[in-house]
């Protein structure tokens, strides 16, 4: 680092705070400008209410009602606690935060917004499909995924696996009855169907979820990280929920959560008779500000490559201008 200019532009996707305190520290010792890139400065925009506030109480509530473990709570509240410090003005006094902040989002930082690497994704999207219809399932590798067999050990069981899918299947036929085309899935990145295909032979694509919502005629879907490329699509969605996806407490909490994000009511398929009525348009204007606060500004149609070209040629305009005035 010592060999670097003091005058170099160091830029970097690090937040500041108690982990990296260091790191920061030295940067500041030998570094004139840092420009930090926040691609998620926004949080967990998966799980967050678009008008939602901090709330310990709330968090307390949700964490001993969802969680067999108290610890986590402490975990939690000792991680925050040390990120908050990171704003403060002492800290401040000992270590230089970025002087300029590539954001996906409005916060308080902003100064040049970007936009969100899901937006880009869903823009550059092509049909896969050859134009055939089709319906979207957003798999989250239930129950075989290994960090969820790992923290709920009953979802080892066979019995739940097969119940599982058998649901999944039977609902599926319902809904390709009633589209008239077939469904497909869109993988979870950790799933592997390659030798036991539990979805009765529907096709299974892998890194190819943007694609596959862009140009799908409805979505099913549980609780899902994938939920920008619905918001962006527009596309009818059902919110499932069966007896073996329910049966564990933190998994469907994270199902509510995102119901109560994008005010689709959650459908128990194994209840399920009629698909009428099952997959529902997101409100528009709860799309219109989710993509405004979390992807992209819609006043803006210019790509990150542009965007950042153009950001960094007016940061090192500032950066003369300020060298040239002292």
């Amino acid at each position: 680092m010592s060999k670097l200019p003091s005058d170099t532009l160091v830029i970097s996707a690090i937040d500041v705070n108690s982990y990296n305190y260091g790191l920061h520290r030295i940067l500041t010792s030998y570094i004139k400008t840092k420009t930090y890139i926040d691609f998620f400065g926004v949080g967990d925009m998966q799980g967050s209410n678009i008008n939602s506030k901090f709330s310990i109480t709330k968090k307390l509530k949700s964490i001993l009602y969802r969680s067999e473990n108290i610890r986590q709570f402490i975990k939690w509240y000792k991680h925050h606690k040390e990120e908050s410090w990171g704003d403060l003005q002492s800290v401040e006094q000992i270590i230089k935060m970025y002087d300029y902040t590539f954001t996906i989002g409005v916060t308080p930082r902003f100064e040049y917004r970007i936009n969100h690497p899901d937006y880009e994704k869903y823009v550059s999207a092509k049909d896969i499909m050859g134009g055939k219809e089709y319906v979207v399932f957003l798999d989250q590798y239930f129950p075989l995924h290994p960090e969820w067999q790992y923290r709920f050990p009953e979802l080892r069981s066979k019995q739940i696996q097969k119940d599982y899918y058998d649901s999944l299947n039977t609902f599926f036929s319902k809904v390709e009855e009633y589209y008239h085309c077939k469904v497909v899935i869109a993988a979870h990145p950790y799933a592997d169907y390659e030798e036991n295909n539990p979805f009765n032979g529907r096709e299974v694509f892998v890194y190819k979820t943007p694609e596959l919502v862009k140009y799908a005629k409805a979505v099913c879907m549980h609780d899902s990280c994938a939920i920008s490329y619905i918001m962006l699509a527009d596309k009818p969605v059902c919110v499932m929920n069966n007896k073996s996806f329910g049966r564990v407490e933190s998994i469907y909490a994270g199902l509510q959560t995102q119901q109560n994000l994008i005010k689709i009511p959650i459908t128990d398929i194994e209840q399920c008779d009629n698909i009428e009525g099952v997959f529902l348009h997101i409100n528009q204007d709860i799309r219109e500000k989710y993509i405004q606060r979390f992807l992209h500004d819609k006043n803006n149609q210019q790509s990150n490559a542009e965007l950042l070209k153009s950001y960094l040629m007016d940061i090192y305009n500032r950066i003369q201008n300020k060298d040239y005035n002292r």
